[in-house]
């Protein structure tokens, strides 16, 4: 059974993303603080997080930065939950690796948006780096028509089969030139096409061979990258298909 950890200070919001998930057949653990919920973060692995904007000891934000020091948290949406939304910050959310953003007070139709999300992705088992550009409202409509969608995605997906194989043979070579302009590029074409597992990963990299020449330091990130990539070329082959039948 999926678990999800919920970060709530406020023990009526708490109660009521507690039933929903567990009428959703989500096991559920509560926690009030960002220490507590860094805690068990560092101990259990959650298969989601939902956490309000603002908490007794920090943002969201500070539970992303943790989640992001830690590899097996690279595919684990999260959920954030604000009292004030608009156009640019749920941009700016997205980009920095929000799935979903929801609109307090916890009312029935924000309950049904939610139920909509998380029963969307039980019966689809779309991987959180397909979702990227999904946008969530009462309906879970993609975000611009499906068609962009699928371009963009296609794009990337043309773009990645070609770089990994120019990654290899220029890390095989010890070429860091040609690796650092490479990734130079992808980092302009991640900012199109959100793909928080796989951002996340050409980010590590990036910053790691920006502070050392030494590319057999950064083996442990190469691998992780090109098991991205192929993670995400091998998963959206299967879904491309079924996306287009819906447009």
């Amino acid at each position: 059974m999926s678990q999800i950890l919920i970060i709530e200070d406020s023990i009526t919001d708490a109660t009521k993303l507690t039933a929903l998930l567990t009428g959703l057949h989500y096991q559920t653990r509560i926690v009030d603080t960002r220490a507590k919920a860094e805690e068990y973060i560092a101990l259990k692995q959650f298969d989601a997080i939902i956490t309000n904007s603002v908490l007794p000891d920090g943002t969201y934000q500070d539970i992303l930065r943790f989640m992001n020091r830690r590899p097996n948290y690279g595919y684990v949406p999260i959920v954030v939950l604000s009292h004030a939304i608009s156009s640019s910050t749920t941009q700016k959310m997205r980009l920095e690796g929000v799935k979903y953003i929801f609109q307090y007070p916890i009312s029935n139709t924000v309950l049904e948006q939610m139920n909509n999300a998380f029963d969307y992705n039980v019966a689809y088992s779309y991987p959180s780096e397909l979702t990227g550009i999904i946008d969530m409202n009462s309906t879970l409509k993609i975000h611009c028509d499906k068609l962009m969608t699928t371009q963009l995605f296609d794009m990337l997906a043309e773009v990645l089969s070609n770089d990994k194989q120019q990654l290899e043979q220029s890390y095989d070579t010890n070429d860091l030139d040609t690796i650092n302009h490479i990734l130079d590029r992808l980092e302009g074409t991640f900012q199109c096409c959100i793909v928080p597992a796989l951002s996340l990963a050409h980010k590590n990299l990036y910053q790691e061979l920006k502070e050392t020449s030494d590319l057999s330091s950064s083996a442990i990130l190469f691998n992780i990258f090109f098991e991205e990539i192929e993670r995400f070329l091998t998963t959206y082959e299967k879904l491309r298909l079924q996306i287009y039948t819906t447009l």
